[in-house]
């Protein structure tokens, strides 16, 4: 839940479906630690890490744009 207390504006159900679209596109892998309580990490598979400066280059573009 560390991951949506960083974006209140997302509801619990799109996030999750998010992550959920990621885990199946290969972009995330989820990790689950059997403590108490349960935890659940994600962390990006190396498809994933491709993806970083590509949507680096996004954000510049957007910020460009409000330049």
């Amino acid at each position: 839940m560390e991951l949506w207390r960083k974006m209140p504006m997302v509801s619990k159900k799109v996030l999750s479906e998010q992550l959920k679209q990621m885990e199946e596109n290969h972009i995330i892998q989820r990790i689950e630690v059997y403590n108490f309580p349960p935890e659940v990490y994600y962390k990006p598979t190396d498809q994933g890490k491709k993806l970083g400066p590509i949507l680096n280059q996004l954000h510049q573009w957007g910020n460009d744009l409000n330049a």
